[in-house]
């Protein structure tokens, strides 16, 4: 008996990422196989062909960063802060091949502009310095109003001053990922209480209290003694400085001075310029 048949193709495909299982056989590379089934009488009558992909390609990794001075939108999702995304690239055989990681990173800068002292008197020295809130670096780029500032250089983050009026303070700065901020502070210089107490007697006697013969100013700077010096009866000068902090124990050469009345010269320059002297007498008693 004669059949007169012809054999089947049956093409079957299988592919996996790396290693593939199949048939109870592990497969780490690309195959191709043939199977061959037979009718009852023993002639072939499909031939069955398998064909194994494997993708065995490592992923790629990719970093990408993006710096941004203001809210971003990607993928229309607000970025507010620095932050990741992941995307997953995928091959032919559906398999990872590519990690991209694209970092936001923010680079705008917040300035912070202050004053020392905060509240100066009128013609008083001051200092600005600028900062940033979040330590990040920056350059500035200008102080304002321009004639104010003689030294524009990029570097110079402090300036000094002395205002006779009151003056808004601006500051231009620029981040290293040129994004910009201004900073702002209104100066309003105070005037100068130019009142002065001497006491007319004092006792260095160690108990603490009214030991030193030193003026009494109503403002604790914005002064400075040109000369505070002490005399007694017959004209010898028994203490001098010029030292704002520094007052006459009752002391001369050493020793102990005597009890009696001292004649004072003092002589006192404001940050406005002006020259205040005041003399008088003083009683030491022990």
């Amino acid at each position: 008996t004669v059949i007169a048949l012809t054999p089947q193709w049956d093409t079957t495909d299988v592919s996996g990422c790396h290693a593939l299982s199949y048939g109870g056989r592990l497969f780490t590379r690309d195959t191709m196989f043939v199977d061959t089934l037979a009718n009852y009488l023993g002639c072939d009558s499909l031939y069955r062909l398998t064909r194994v992909r494997v993708d065995t390609l490592q992923p790629s990794v990719i970093h990408t960063d993006t710096t941004v001075c203001n809210v971003f939108w990607f993928n229309n999702i607000l970025v507010q802060k620095d932050t990741t995304f992941i995307d997953t690239l995928f091959s032919l055989l559906h398999c990872d091949s590519v990690y991209l990681f694209r970092h936001i990173r923010f680079g705008s800068i917040q300035l912070a502009l202050e004053a020392s002292p905060d509240t100066p008197y009128l013609l008083e020295p001051f200092s600005l310095t600028v900062t940033e809130r979040h330590h990040r670096s920056f350059e500035v780029m200008k102080w304002m109003p321009a004639e104010l500032f003689l030294n524009q250089n990029a570097g110079n983050k402090t300036q000094s001053l002395r205002l006779s009026q009151p003056t808004e303070i601006m500051v231009i700065a620029r981040s290293t990922h040129q994004c910009w901020d201004t900073a702002r502070i209104v100066i309003l210089p105070q005037d100068i209480d130019k009142s002065i107490k001497l006491p007319n007697a004092f006792s260095p006697n160690g108990d603490g209290r009214n030991d030193v013969f030193l003026p009494k100013l109503a403002i604790d700077r914005a002064y400075r003694f040109r000369s505070f010096q002490v005399f007694n009866r017959w004209g010898e000068l028994v203490f001098s400085t010029a030292h704002s902090q520094l007052g006459w124990d009752g002391y001369h050469k050493g020793q102990p001075a005597e009890q009696g009345v001292y004649f004072y010269r003092l002589q006192i320059e404001f940050a406005d310029g002006s020259l205040q002297t005041i003399s008088g007498e003083v009683t030491l008693i022990r």
